[in-house]
């Protein structure tokens, strides 16, 4: 959770502005929230920082980690409603569930699962499709030329394995194709997997010899 609130400190100055749809009361309190929840964990970790090493935070989530899972998937599927980039969390588990890197991609992996329904099925009603189209209209285009093609499998797959592109979007967009979503989640997660499981276990060597 250290992780998470340092590396969530630039995207908040943007949040409000680029982050949510206009006119869109739901997701603007949700950022404030979510900007309070951030503030609140600063708050925390200067108080208690001398009690936040690496052993007692790994005590702890072996104590409660039934908890601390819950808690965490909970924070990642927030996470996909506010269009924060997944990176930081991905980063904050990989402290927090050091000595459990298969548990920590499958709660990663069904946060994306939970977000990815909301936006394929719910993009309308959260306000995001015309964030969407106002934002990103030349990919939406590319991307439901892809979709309509012989190779939307392979394309869903390689759009999530890639570390920068929305993955949002593709949902959105195979939402308003109406896409099997089992046709979408499929490719979407086996791409997720190769690149979560590629930063958990490399992040899980890094911190070995950083710690050692």
């Amino acid at each position: 959770m250290i992780l998470l609130c340092v590396t969530s400190l630039p995207l908040l100055s943007t949040m409000q502005e680029n982050s949510f749809p206009p006119n869109d009361n739901f997701k603007r309190n949700l950022g404030i929230v979510w900007i309070f929840f951030i503030a609140t964990c600063i708050v925390l970790y200067a108080i208690y920082a001398r009690e936040l090493t690496p052993e007692n935070i790994s005590s702890f989530v072996k104590r409660y980690q039934g908890g601390v899972l819950i808690f965490y998937f909970a924070l990642c599927t927030i996470r996909g409603l506010t269009m924060i980039p997944g990176t930081p969390f991905l980063l904050a588990g990989i402290i927090l569930f050091k000595d459990s890197p298969f548990l920590l991609l499958a709660a990663f992996l069904a946060s994306m699962l939970v977000t990815s329904g909301l936006m394929f099925y719910l993009a309308d009603k959260l306000g995001f499709s015309t964030y969407f189209e106002r934002n990103y209209p030349e990919k939406i285009l590319l991307v439901r030329e892809k979709l309509s093609g012989r190779n939307g499998f392979l394309f869903i797959t390689l759009w999530a394995f890639a570390p920068f592109t929305p993955t949002d979007l593709v949902c959105y967009v195979a939402g308003s194709v109406r896409m099997r979503f089992i046709n979408l989640i499929v490719p979407l997660l086996t791409g997720e997997a190769f690149i979560c499981g590629f930063y958990i276990f490399n992040g899980q060597f890094l911190l070995e010899k950083l710690i050692n």
